[in-house]
């Protein structure tokens, strides 16, 4: 593990960074974004950084933090690189509030790089079978109450965590949440492709608080590129046993086809999965984001 601070550069990954009263830790008031880096012969490369960077900076902005420049994550990014010697790497870009007395001053937030390899569970699983979970909100929650921080990606993960608890601690690889009036959103940690009627689809984020997941872009700027028709909606809770395939989709996932939904199989797309796997390693220019 590496870790890179903003300001500083590389520091003993064993050394503490933060103090104790800083926001992050005391109420999860903080951001973050990753991706992966892969070690190439022409030396390492980063998965969609622009796009992950530009995210981060949306969802500082969304809890009114004052970002680092990108040229600032990327000197920082830069240094940790400088001493990684691993094959593939999370890199993870994490930034703090601060500490709670000095939360006006945007010199205090904490910013930082985590470098880790990519071993074990981290690698992309071939299949993946989840249990739907409730959670517990309809799935217009967010329109108009930009409070609720619907597509933040905030280091308030403890819900999240304890649904994938729940889920592994019963058999199951991984959680889909749904909604209180019947809709699919995302995982955990993950994002949602479907497959139907000849056409793929995405999970709407359009008052549904979810995130706008970078390797569901790069997947949909595949599948367009490629001519395949892709509709941004919401797919019914039981609708999905309908689908052609179905799909969870991340930097830890890529894109890994769901097998069963609480025990009951699901299709499965094996010419998609093969193609997604190709378009979520593709390098996309801006305007892939539109």
């Amino acid at each position: 593990m590496i870790i890179s601070v903003l300001g500083t550069g590389v520091v003993d990954s064993n050394a503490p960074i933060a103090t104790a009263d800083d926001l992050a830790l005391t109420r999860g008031e903080g951001v973050f974004d990753s991706t992966v880096v892969y070690r190439q012969v022409t030396g390492p490369r980063i998965l969609h950084l622009d796009w992950h960077l530009a995210r981060l900076e949306r969802s500082a902005q969304g809890m009114g933090i004052e970002c680092p420049s990108r040229d600032a994550w990327r000197r920082a990014i830069d240094d940790a690189l400088d001493v990684w010697h691993g094959h593939n790497a999370v890199i993870r870009l994490i930034l703090s509030r601060g500490r709670e007395v000095v939360t006006d001053d945007p010199a205090q937030h904490l910013a930082y790089v985590l470098l880790s390899d990519i071993k074990g569970k981290r690698a992309h699983p071939a299949q993946i079978r989840v249990t739907q979970l409730s959670i517990g909100r309809p799935h217009d929650a967010f329109v108009d109450a930009p409070w609720l921080l619907g597509g933040v990606k905030t280091l308030s993960y403890a819900t999240n965590m304890s649904a994938f608890r729940y889920a592994t601690a019963r058999g199951f690889d991984d959680v889909l949440f749904t909604t209180t009036d019947g809709y699919c959103l995302e995982a955990p940690r993950a994002g949602l492709i479907w497959a139907k009627d000849g056409r793929l689809g995405t999970t709407s984020r359009e008052g549904t608080g979810v995130l706008d997941s970078m390797t569901v872009r790069a997947a949909v700027a595949g599948a367009k590129s490629e001519g395949f028709e892709v509709v941004d909606g919401l797919l019914g809770a039981e609708e999905i046993f309908s689908a052609d395939g179905a799909w969870l989709v991340s930097v830890s996932y890529g894109c890994t086809p769901i097998i069963e939904v609480d025990g009951r199989p699901l299709s499965v797309h094996e010419h998609l999965t093969q193609r997604m796997a190709v378009w979520t390693k593709q390098p996309y220019n801006d305007d892939a984001l539109d």
